[in-house]
């Protein structure tokens, strides 16, 4: 089954913006597409 969801520990930058709380239907900037601004995804980690 697919979802619609972005999972709780990976995050979403935009250049150094923190995007993973926006709204999963919102587009990606043209930056993005054309490479002009870096876009990362990140494996967050949890412990304790």
């Amino acid at each position: 089954m697919v979802t619609k969801k972005r999972r709780p520990f990976i995050r979403f930058f935009f250049g150094e913006e923190d995007v993973s709380n926006l709204d999963i239907d919102v587009t990606f900037p043209d930056e993005i597409a054309n490479g002009s601004k870096i876009f990362h995804i990140v494996g967050a980690m949890a412990g304790g």
